[in-house]
């Protein structure tokens, strides 16, 4: 039998903790040197309501650097949307999460590389990375548009973002009276 020192007996227990720890947070991409990053993980404006981050979660985007399949699950969700009015019911402003059920276009656009990151010459601000949800096996990913040296989403993939054709999910007008940022509640049985 092997006689484990108190500091070996600590490094194993340490291990142990950190193996079943490391399968529910899995790590973060880790950057490409030399590579631009977005300037900003979330939109300019943050979703807040439950139903629509139940669609689209607040998680870390990633870059899209694989070929997804199947691509019928690509979501946009957006909020401070400022929709057109009836002149009676819309207040805004709104979040809206949408499907989008021709994707092709948007995930190649967003498969192109992050471009070297530039050193001068770069606007003041951030940009809004536009932001795409993809479930894949299950769990939905984040991903950020590629951007330019300066961390812009670059004018390919913004082009693409802006003309995806979306199917309405879910509008929710938060700025309606009485609204609170809340699920829902369950029917009551009679």
């Amino acid at each position: 039998m092997t006689r484990r020192t108190p500091r070996t007996a600590a490094l194993l227990g340490i291990v142990a903790l950190a193996l079943p720890l490391s399968a529910c947070f899995p790590a973060a991409p880790a950057a490409d040197p030399g590579r631009a990053v977005p300037k900003r993980a979330q939109g300019l404006v943050a979703i807040l309501d439950p139903r629509v981050l139940a669609l689209c979660p607040a998680v870390t985007p990633r870059h899209l650097d694989a070929i997804v399949a199947p691509t019928d699950r690509v979501r946009i969700c957006r909020a401070g949307v400022h929709l057109s009015s009836d002149g009676i019911t819309s207040y805004g402003p709104w979040e809206l999460a949408s499907r989008v059920p021709r994707p092709a276009r948007l995930v190649a656009a967003y498969r192109a590389a992050d471009a070297p990151i530039r050193t001068s010459g770069c606007p003041a601000g951030a940009q809004d990375p536009l932001l795409v949800w993809i479930d894949r096996g299950g769990s939905v990913h984040a991903y950020a548009a590629p951007v330019d040296g300066c961390g812009a989403p670059q004018a390919a993939a913004a082009t693409a973002y802006r003309t995806a054709t979306r199917e309405s999910l879910l509008a929710v007008d938060t700025g309606a009276p009485g609204y609170r940022p809340t699920p829902d509640p369950t029917p009551k049985e009679k």
